[in-house]
C-alpha cells in the first residue's frame, strides 16, 4: 500500500472517529459496534503497513548452540550488542513448503505481542540460509522449565 493511499484511509478513519465522538450520546449500542469496526479497520491498515525487519547476516555475532529442532539449530548470539536467539534452518533443500512454514512462523511472531512470548527482532535471508532472530531469554527453554524436577 502506498503512503498516499494509507494517509487517505487514516484520515477517513479519523473523520469517522470524530463523528462517533460527536454522536456518542445517541444510540450507544450501534455506535459502539460502529466504533469497533472502525478500530478494526484501522488496525488492519496499520498492520499491513508494517514490515518484518530484514537484518544483515554479517551483523549477527553467533555464539554457542543452545537448542535444536527437526529443521533448525538455535544459537545464542548478539545483534547490535543485544543478546538474541538465532534460529537457523539447516535443511539444504529449501522448497516451497519449507519456505511457507518459515514465513508463517515469522508472521506469527511478528503479530503476537505478549509479555510471555518472545519478541521478534527480524529475519535474514542470505543465500540458502533462512534465519529468525528473536530476543534471548536467560532461563533456558520452556521444555526444560516444564520438565525439570523441583
Amino acid at each position: 500500500m502506498n503512503n498516499k493511499r494509507m494517509k487517505n484511509q487514516i484520515e477517513n478513519l479519523s473523520q469517522q472517529i470524530a463523528s462517533f465522538q460527536n454522536n456518542f450520546n445517541s444510540n450507544s449500542d450501534e455506535l459502539l459496534k460502529s466504533n469497533f469496526l472502525i478500530f478494526k479497520r484501522f488496525c488492519l491498515i496499520f498492520i499491513k503497513s508494517l514490515e518484518i525487519k530484514e537484518i544483515n547476516y554479517e551483523q549477527i555475532d553467533i555464539k554457542n548452540q543452545i537448542g535444536q529442532g527437526g529443521f533448525s539449530i538455535i544459537y545464542k548470539g548478539n545483534y547490535l550488542n543485544i543478546p538474541v536467539a538465532v534460529k537457523i534452518l539447516f535443511d539444504p533443500n529449501v522448497n516451497e513448503e519449507l519456505l511457507n512454514e518459515f514465513n508463517n512462523e515469522l508472521k506469527m511472531l511478528f503479530l503476537l505481542r505478549h509479555p510471555n512470548i518472545i519478541s521478534l527482532f527480524g529475519t535474514s535471508r542470505s543465500g540458502q540460509k533462512l534465519v529468525i532472530i528473536t530476543e534471548f531469554l536467560e532461563n533456558g527453554s520452556l521444555f526444560d522449565f516444564l520438565h525439570k524436577s523441583r
